[in-house]
């Protein structure tokens, strides 16, 4: 048959074609969200798998001034099926090579579409029963490259532009359905739900995470998926605090209410791993000296995930994306057993590639006799998540790459871990696809990651595969622990001031859980997380400037025995315990150095009892601290000036003045005395 015979066909086939055909009972990815592309053509859906003999349906489209073209064609080529997942990566990688398999061509004005503008490919496979010149001749089960050519009739390249997918071909049963792999590969998606710390450095909340909590929003838009994944299994991981604050948004904010309630739900009937608090760097902060700071990430994290969707998260498996030998230690002696961690932290071993699909024994290093179990997420095929092509070629390619894994070994009981990346940003195309794609799927089961360790053999068999962790770069924390310490000490001592239902406090006890976040990272994440510590300093600081001491000046004492008044003023509104301590090397204070007082808003008069050892002006020491000491509220000096005149020094000069009385009164005596003595003689 020419090839203008066989596009006439195919075109009278594809008109045959209704849009009803492709939300038939067959499971595959619909995706309807409209998106904008500079490519003139580009995949909006795919049948996730087809059977030998049946139709591959799959939704394109195309830019309206090329679809009103009359010489516009789409020309589809298949080439040979895949053979391993290294030819898989290169294809993706760097496109096909070789000779076509198989291709056809057809109008675009042939293909029907729907309002939204996406045109229906229909493409028929040739049974190896029933040879047929209008079906492509993809006879056998495998994964095979295609590539969709949009093109002006005749020309020798695409004149628009072209993207490879693959059509994943099963065999078929007697009655079409596609046949099951004899043991179907396992496949354990692990969901974060993750944003970085809600709180900004003034105290506010972050309008980027907010917004993140709309049904529109980063994190929206994974609520609206999971409330749509059906009994597709899953091992979710949300974020504590990222929870905690969408739970408190959806108070006041209808959309992130619903979306949080959408997560809760799904929460509510999965498998949860309780990752810290924050996301955060194990190795980082053990590291950096904060080992306790990890401790209170992981109780924190456990303990907020338990109240809010009032269950317990799996206490024994963490998601370990940088592992280090202290790191995996501190989660053992947390009670983790088992870790999923990626591949690229494992040092290599080309000789067994179990390592993707298989449980291992993983060698922590830490002087422990006892390795830990662990799994490797496949970082090449959670890669294939994140980019810039239609979220349907995404998923289909990440399909296709577990279908080629699950070809590779189809009678042996294996599994692949896919954990997405906590800041991936996807369309809810990408999500409802892949999950589409998952549910139902002949050669693919949905497992959660326990199930993986409970149900998957170890490699190696009768003696488990062991691996080594590769060497890490492990980065500073994002505030260093003298910094860090230095902050919980002083939001300690004003607790233990103003009790721990202050504000402050509790804007400080939240500061503290989310500076060491690993999400403040370069420059700018440093930055944040300091000035995230200089605000709470900044608070309480501002607090204790409420309280006023007496001013710099001169006291003066009339008296040998007295009170010198001390005013505190009280500006902070509330009533607040301090201890005042006064010294003076010239003065002797009867009732002792230290007074505790309460000070009550506005003016409080502190009394103290002094006797003045000398006179003259000499200084005087205050010190005011909180009521147990941690806190210093201000130390200054006054001056005090005595006016006393001591009793030994009194009687010194009323001695002085006798004797000196005594002395002129014995020289007038003896003056006058030589004097009549001397007038006797002249007579």
């Amino acid at each position: 048959m020419t090839r203008a015979a066989r596009v006439a066909a195919v075109a009278a086939t594809l008109v045959a074609s209704t849009l009803p055909q492709v939300a038939g009972a067959h499971a595959r990815s619909v995706l309807a969200t409209a998106t904008t592309s500079r490519d003139a053509i580009e995949l909006i859906s795919q049948d996730p798998w087809t059977p030998v003999g049946g139709d591959l349906r799959i939704g394109v489209r195309i830019s309206a001034s090329v679809a009103a073209a009359p010489d516009a064609t789409v020309r589809v080529v298949a080439s040979q099926p895949l053979g391993s997942r290294a030819d898989f990566d290169r294809v993706v990688a760097e496109g096909v090579r070789g000779t076509p398999f198989d291709e056809f061509e057809v109008a675009v004005t042939a293909l029907p579409a729907d309002a939204a503008g996406t045109h229906v490919l229909t493409l028929g496979l040739e049974s190896p029963q029933r040879l047929d010149p209008t079906r492509l001749a993809l006879r056998r089960a495998g994964v095979y490259p295609l590539t969709i050519e949009l093109r002006t009739s005749g020309a020798e390249k695409p004149t628009g532009s072209s993207f490879t997918t693959f059509a994943v071909v099963t065999e078929a049963l007697p009655d079409g359905q596609p046949r099951q792999l004899a043991s179907r590969l396992g496949v354990a998606w692990v969901w974060p739900l993750q944003e970085g710390p809600a709180l900004l450095p003034d105290g506010s909340r972050d309008p980027a995470v907010l917004q993140s909590f709309e049904p529109d929003g980063r994190l929206g838009r994974q609520a609206a998926s999971l409330a749509r994944a059906g009994d597709v299994r899953l091992t979710l991981a949300p974020g504590p605090e990222t929870l905690e604050a969408w739970v408190a948004r959806g108070r006041s904010a209808v959309g992130a209410s619903r979306s949080a309630a959408a997560v809760l739900d799904a929460v509510g009937r999965t498998e949860i791993v309780a990752p810290t608090y924050v996301p955060t760097d194990i190795a980082s902060l053990l590291r950096g000296g904060l080992d306790d700071v990890v401790e209170t990430q992981l109780l924190r994290g456990r303990e907020v995930l338990a109240g809010l969707v009032g269950a317990q998260p799996s206490p024994s498996i963490a998601v370990a994306r940088l592992a280090t030998s202290e790191s995996l230690a501190r989660l053992r002696a947390s009670g983790v057993t088992q870790v999923v961690i990626d591949d690229s932290a494992l040092a290599s071993d080309p000789a067994d590639p179990s390592i993707l699909t298989q449980p291992f024994q993983l060698r922590t290093g830490d002087g422990s006799q006892e390795p830990l179990a662990a799994v490797a997420s496949d970082s090449g095929l959670v890669s294939l998540f994140a980019g810039d092509i239609p979220p349907a070629l995404r998923a289909q390619r990440i399909l296709a790459g577990l279908s080629i894994v699950a070809l590779e070994a189809p009678s042996a009981t294996r599994a692949v871990v896919l954990a997405s990346q906590p800041e991936l940003a996807a369309p809810s195309a990408l999500f409802d696809a892949l999950l589409g794609g998952l549910r139902g799927n002949p050669w693919l089961n949905t497992m959660t990651v326990s199930e993986v360790f409970a149900g998957v053999p170890p490699g190696g068999g009768r003696n488990p595969a062991v691996r080594a962790l590769a060497p890490p770069q492990v980065p500073d924390p994002p505030v260093s622990a003298f910094a860090y310490r230095l902050t919980e000490a002083h939001v300690d001592a004003f607790e233990a001031f103003v009790g721990s239902t202050d504000p402050v406090v509790i804007e400080g006890r939240q500061a503290l859980l989310v500076v060491e976040s690993s999400t403040f990272a370069g420059v700018d994440g440093v930055a944040r997380a300091s000035a995230t510590l200089d605000h709470v300093n900044e608070q309480i600081d501002a607090f204790v400037a409420g309280i006023r001491v007496p001013d710099p000046g001169t006291i003066t004492l009339t008296s040998r025995s007295g009170e010198i008044p001390l005013t505190f003023r009280n500006d902070t509104g509330r009533r607040v315990r301090i201890a005042v301590t006064v010294e003076s090397s010239k003065l002797f204070f009867p009732d002792g150095t230290t007074y505790t007082i309460d000070l009550a808003p506005r003016s409080t008069t502190l009394r103290v009892a002094v006797e003045a050892r000398t006179s003259g002006t000499f200084p005087l020491g205050l010190s005011v601290r909180t009521a147990d000491g941690g806190l210093v509220i201000a130390e200054t000096r006054l001056q005090v000036r005595s006016t006393v005149v001591s009793t030994v020094g009194l009687t010194l000069m009323i001695s002085a003045a006798v004797v000196l009385a005594l002395w002129w009164a014995l020289y007038i005596r003896r003056a006058r005395k030589r004097r009549r003595e001397g007038a006797g003689r002249r007579g």
